[in-house]
């Protein structure tokens, strides 16, 4: 037997600054074009204070040095890109048009290493690139744009770009095909204009391949007393990864913001103290995000990123009364990032979970924590958080599966020591008060099944009604607590595998109020209270039905907990 949790994704694919928002199923599917976002451009720390300033989209990472650029693609050394200025006066980038947005990088468990409230830019500016010439550049998902700012009476003919890692060639139609090693980018027929009374004048003009292979631009009548606004348009949409970021769930505040969390690459470039927030993480690391938007989706408030010397992945988010937001999720990380955190057994190479709360502007932690055997425990286990609840006092549970040894407050059920195959999957549930005081930790029974057989296995789904009464659905085998009051007593079948669940736990977690099997479906993938101002209310459930795993399971970046 192999085990590998499969992580059910069930929103859209979206970028780690550059979002479209996910959608949940049986909610309004508000939606957010990712190519009408504008790139967020930051400063890089480096190690010799060198400016820089880099933008993110969709895995691929532009970073602007002192007269150059560079473009890091998603795919291969032989894609990256480099665009020089020969001739050029040295000219430093800096970032103009502040944003309300800002980034925090809480990676690694030295909060003194982390960066937070790192500002955002609508545009990087060269200033006087060449002798009256300044550039600009700005962009949105799938293209990026930089002007070249002609003052009156300088020479436009002065500018040059160079290309470094690809060959350019003109086409029919006015542009330029940039050829690489891995495929081809694109700059559309230059757009080449003047503004007189506010209104804007387009001149004519193309651009010039030079016998060196240099890029330059041929202007035909302008008015040389006027500035001049030359612009070609890089498109990069061909590039963009499709598997750089998924968003996997979303959630709103009182005031209408919209959350959204998921795992993504850290982006390119990582190189050597150049990121002065990851000292351990490498290029492409799989982080978790969290990133803010605005109620009407226009505007990035923050993007955090989470994660440490190895992947960090969610799996649930909620947001409380202040606005922060709560994201459970699974690492194999030594040094992801806690704060008043219950002690672990030491991980020894095994997957833990997660449970973070964020501050409003998600530049530091309320609390986190980890989830795993207790230090006492005798042996190591893989632990799993797989969905996270809020009730009204913004107390915060969290469930999911670990093996024997996991952490159980005094007088807590304590049902576990499952294991037929070499296995536990002991489903939990805790709760932790605003500030990460541990109020419970209880193990309400063994999941695993005790035939052999195929699909997911273990707690996906948690709601809280406003007694404090927790619903944890998921999927079990023969072994799993059932109530005499149960809709289903047993699984169906001469040999049964495992079915869908629901137990309502009660507020103190010494008890079962139910627990019931249910008929049959592929995986629970969401449950909710039908209102939440009473307790004892009966309960929503979504599923996905019909097998096979692949069509109904996306495997993330890492995978763990499936019986196969």
């Amino acid at each position: 037997m192999t085990n590998a949790r499969s992580v059910a994704v069930i929103w859209t694919v979206l970028s780690l600054s550059l979002l479209c928002l996910a959608q949940e199923p049986s909610q309004n599917r508000s939606r957010i074009s990712q190519a009408s976002l504008p790139i967020q451009f930051e400063p890089v720390a480096t190690a010799d204070n060198s400016s820089k300033m880099i933008g993110r989209v969709s895995g691929a990472a532009v970073v602007f040095q002192s007269s150059a650029v560079d473009l890091y693609l998603p795919t291969t050394e032989a894609s990256n890109l480099k665009i020089g200025f020969p001739g050029s006066q040295a000219s430093d980038p800096i970032g103009v048009d502040l944003l309300h947005s800002q980034t925090n990088y809480l990676v690694g468990n030295d909060s003194g290493s982390w960066r937070t409230h790192v500002p955002n830019y609508r545009q990087v500016k060269y200033p006087a690139l060449y002798p009256g010439v300044d550039a600009y550049f700005y962009g949105n998902g799938r293209t990026m744009e930089h002007d070249f700012m002609v003052s009156p009476g300088a020479d436009y003919r002065l500018i040059r770009m160079r290309i470094g890692g690809g060959k350019a060639k003109l086409k029919k139609d006015g542009g330029l095909s940039i050829e690489m090693a891995t495929g081809s980018l694109d700059f559309g027929h230059p757009v080449i204009y003047q503004r007189q009374n506010g209104i804007r004048i387009p001149r004519k003009g193309s651009f010039r391949l030079l016998r060196n292979g240099d890029i330059a631009f041929r202007v035909a009548r302008y008015n040389r007393a006027q500035p001049l606004i030359i612009d070609p348009v890089l498109s990069f949409a061909t590039y963009l990864s499709q598997d750089a970021a998924d968003a996997m769930y979303i959630a709103t505040d009182s005031a209408g913001n919209n959350y959204v969390t998921g795992y993504a690459s850290l982006g390119f470039p990582v190189t050597t103290k150049a990121f002065a927030g990851c000292t351990t993480c490498t290029a492409s690391a799989v982080v978790t995000f969290i990133s803010k938007l605005s109620p009407d989706g226009t505007a990035l408030l923050y993007s955090t990123v989470l994660g440490g010397n190895a992947f960090a992945q969610p799996t649930g988010l909620a947001v409380d009364s202040k606005g922060n937001a709560v994201v459970s999720g699974w690492t194999g990380a030594t040094d992801f990032p806690t704060k008043n955190g219950q002690p672990i057994l030491a991980q020894n190479n095994n997957d833990v979970g997660f449970l973070v709360s964020l501050s409003a502007d998600g530049s530091s932690l309320n609390f986190g924590t980890l989830l795993g055997p207790a230090p006492t425990a005798t042996q190591n286990s893989l632990t799993y958080a797989m969905a996270v609840a809020l009730d009204p006092s913004d107390n915060a549970y969290v469930t999911g599966e670990t093996g024997n040894g996991f952490p159980v407050t005094q007088g807590a059920l304590n049902q576990g020591g499952g294991g037929t195959f070499g296995n536990q999957f002991n489903v939990y549930v805790a709760k932790f008060g605003p500030t990460g005081t541990l109020l419970y930790s209880a193990v309400i029974g063994a999941a695993d099944p005790q035939n052999g057989g195929g699909g997911p296995i273990g707690a996906y789904a948690l709601a809280v009604d406003a007694g404090g009464n927790a619903y944890v659905a998921g999927q079990a085998g023969t072994l799993w607590p059932i109530s005499s009051n149960a809709y289903l007593k047993q699984i169906p079948g001469s040999m049964p595998y495992a079915n869908p669940f629901v137990t309502k736990v009660a507020p103190d977690a010494k008890s079962l109020v139910y627990s019931t099997y249910l008929d049959y479906a592929y995986v629970v993938t969401g449950i909710s209270p039908l209102a939440t101002a009473m307790s004892g209310l009966p309960v929503t459930l979504w599923a996905q039905i019909t097998p096979p795993l692949s069509t109904h399971i996306r495997k993330g970046p890492q995978q763990a907990g499936s019986h196969s």
